[in-house]
């Protein structure tokens, strides 16, 4: 069974304001978080420097998914300390980590996405999304921004 872990996921609506690294900076220190996933950064690649100024200190790996054109962007940060990568699988709409937690040996699926904005890929982001959950045994945990509105 999984302990406590502590994770959140937001939709930061770009990533380039330094208000905005200020305040994950500060969640991460200040609610001792084990993961962290940031949708619509808008960018496709982060310095080691500035990722490791967003930790705060703390030992975080971090894995990125580029935006398409000037929408999405995920960027997944772990904390190494606590939590222990397997593999990672870097998809169009997805970041599928496979982790263990390094206190009582859990695994399980870490799946942030952020669904196309565009009507047209759909269909694309749905495919992408079933193939990604359809045949896993380890229990997911999805979240993000699916773009898509029920009713």
């Amino acid at each position: 069974m999984m302990q406590g872990l502590r994770g959140i996921k937001w939709n930061s609506e770009g990533f380039r304001d330094p208000a905005k690294h200020l305040f994950v900076q500060e969640l991460i220190k200040d609610h001792k978080l084990d993961f962290i996933t940031l949708l619509e950064t808008g960018r496709s690649n982060f310095s080691a420097q500035f990722l490791n100024h967003l930790a705060g200190g703390r030992d975080f790996a971090w894995y990125c998914s580029p935006p398409h054109g000037r929408s999405g962007g995920i960027l997944v940060g772990i904390n190494i300390e606590t939590l222990h990568v397997n593999r990672v699988e870097v998809n169009d709409f997805c970041v599928k980590l496979y982790v263990r937690n390094k206190i009582d040996g859990f695994e399980w699926i870490l799946m942030p996405v952020y669904g196309a904005a565009q009507d047209s890929h759909k269909p694309e982001f749905l495919s992408e999304l079933v193939r990604m959950c359809e045949s896993e045994s380890l229990p997911l945990l999805v979240g993000g921004d699916f773009n898509i509105i029920r009713s």
